[in-house]
Order: C-alpha cells, then structure tokens, then sequence
C-alpha cells in the first residue's frame, strides 16, 4: 500500500509553446506537437527532465563540494558528450558516471527523487492536458543571395497560443509499505546502502536530511525546483516556451 501526496501542477504559456512529436504520414503537418486523444499535452519526460535539470543546477549551487551530494549525468560513458566530460573534470558532476542499481555505490538526489536506472524514485511526473486548440505556424529559409525564400523550405508546423494553461498532478510517494520505502529515509532491501546522500546536512535548515520532514524535503527538492522553470519544449531561441508553473 502506498501513502501518495499529489501536487496539483497549473502551466501557463507565456509564450507560444512546442513540444514536437513524430510526423504522422496522415498529418498535413511537417511538425505536430504531442497531442492525446483530442487534446495537446505536454508530456511527463518533458517536465520530468526540465526539473531534473533545476535539481542538478541547485546541487551544483549549493553542495558542490559534497560527494555524495553532486548530480550524475545519466547516460552511458559511451554517450557522455566532450562539454559534459569538462564539467565531470570540473567537479560539478560525479566522475562514476550515470547512477545505475546495483552497479553504483550510491545514488544522487535527483536519481532518488526522480529514479535511476535500474530503481524508481519517489516521483511520478504525468502528462500535462490543455483545452486550447494549436495554431498553424510557418517558416522558411531565405536565400541570400537572391533575397527571397529558398526553394523547398516552406515549412509548416505548430504552437499552441500565449495563454494555454496545461493542468496535471505530480504524484510523490511518502511511504510504500509493501516495499518497507519510505521518503527521507534510506530505502531498505536494497543489495545495498545507496543512499548516502541522506546523512548530508541541508543548507537551508542545519538538519541532516533524513531528519527533515517529508514536506520540507519535497517542498526543498520538488515545489521549489518546478516553479524555477522558465522554459519548456523547443524553438527557445525563437522566444517559443516560456512558462510560468503554479503548485497547488
């Protein structure tokens, strides 16, 4: 049985959004965005992954020079890119790499939260709905040398609007009592103890981490971290995807 908190998550575009999807041979469209059924969403590995990224700046910030407090990059070694190996070098990153069940001595904050690879976490992000319809927005390339658009780059694709408002719940699992897991303490029945990280003290209150109550850990990790994203999906550089999040 599972004691769950559920966050009820408000998104609010403030400036034409996109989160693209794979083109549909039936669609007219060069490039949807997601869309469920009859209606566009943002999907959870979106959100999930932009607040992965507030965690790991957060860790950065204000425990750098804690081990076990230090982020992974969760990839293979394989895929670690030249500009992520610089930063592992720097220290702002763990050099043992992505963390990985049981293969890692310990597990990160973001990976506990959030789930490594090879042990879930303790939060579940949904996909986000909104009632807005999408808009049709083109784009095509000029050519310099004549001065107008280039052969075959008429493109279509779509936004939704400056307003939508997307609506879902984060669900955070406070305690799992068929696994013996509780949030904020060192999960049992594990081959072993990977989360050290737990026995550091938080900045903010002096108290080590397992001695936090649940809602400061999620309120320090989770409530704080969501409303520091100001971008979502793609076409950033166009200005498209800023948002503003509301937890209630």
């Amino acid at each position: 049985m599972k004691n769950i908190k559920t966050l009820k998550v408000t998104i609010t575009a403030l400036s034409p959004i996109r989160v693209g999807a794979k083109r549909s041979s039936m669609s007219i469209t060069d490039s949807p965005i997601v869309r469920i059924g009859e209606k566009y969403a943002i999907p959870g590995s979106t959100l999930k992954g932009a607040l992965r990224g507030k965690i790991e700046e957060y860790l950065i910030d204000k425990y750098s020079n804690i081990q076990e407090m230090k982020p992974c990059i969760p990839t293979s070694r394989n895929t670690i890119s030249n500009e992520e190996q610089k930063l592992i070098q720097n220290g702002k990153y763990r050099r043992d790499g992505s963390c990985e069940y049981p293969k890692t001595n310990s597990i990160c904050p973001a990976c506990y939260f959030l789930g490594a690879n090879g042990l879930v976490g303790f939060v579940s992000i949904p996909f986000l709905y909104t009632d807005n319809p999408a808009e049709l927005m083109y784009s095509v390339r000029i050519d310099r040398a004549k001065g107008t658009a280039a052969d075959r780059t008429n493109r279509n694709y779509q936004v939704l609007p400056q307003g939508s408002i997307f609506k879902g719940d984060i669900e955070i699992i406070l305690e799992d009592t068929v696994k013996g897991w509780k949030l904020g303490k060192e999960r049992t029945g594990l081959q072993r103890d990977v989360d050290k990280w737990l026995d550091e003290k938080s900045v903010d209150c002096g108290k080590k981490f397992s001695e936090m109550e649940q809602n400061d850990l999620v309120k320090e990790f989770i409530i704080l971290r969501l409303k520091e994203i100001s971008q979502l999906g793609g076409f950033k550089s166009k200005g498209a995807g800023k948002v503003k999040i509301e937890i209630e």
